[in-house]
């Protein structure tokens, strides 16, 4: 059987290659002290081990876009950096669904490459879709 296992310090390096967001838990935990440099990581699941209240902790800590995501395989970014709390309430909203795409949300910077959008705004607890009027 395989070692799938590999020191946090070598998945750091080569972290490029590996899932955006698990690199940066395995940053986060390193800098929070809950991990060592030469602790292993399982290479396919690094939550492995971890408790639900230090990843609770985690997705609450770091900040999110919005990606719009269409038929046509086109990725925007709407709204950038911010917290769990408003990438749900967007995602959630209907004003986030179309007939041709759909909002998702994604640890902050996980789509480099995705095009600018419009971001949506949020006035009141109400999401506005800026293509849609008011």
């Amino acid at each position: 059987m395989r070692d799938f296992y590999i020191p946090v310090e070598e998945y750091l390096e080569e972290g490029e290659i590996y899932d955006y967001g698990d690199k940066k838990l395995v940053e986060w935990l390193l800098d929070q002290g809950v991990i060592n440099k030469d602790d292993r990581i399982n290479l396919f699941n690094p939550k492995e081990g971890i408790s639900d209240k230090v990843l609770d902790k985690f997705y609450n800590e770091i900040t999110y876009d919005i990606i719009l995501f269409s038929r046509k395989s086109n990725q925007y970014i709407t709204n950038e950096d911010i917290s769990l709390e408003k990438a749900k309430m967007i995602c959630n909203s209907d004003n986030s669904k179309g007939a041709n795409y759909f909002a998702g949300m994604a640890i902050h910077g996980s789509f480099p490459h995705a095009k600018q959008g419009e971001p949506f705004i949020i006035e009141d607890g109400e999401v506005y879709n800026p293509r849609m009027e008011k």
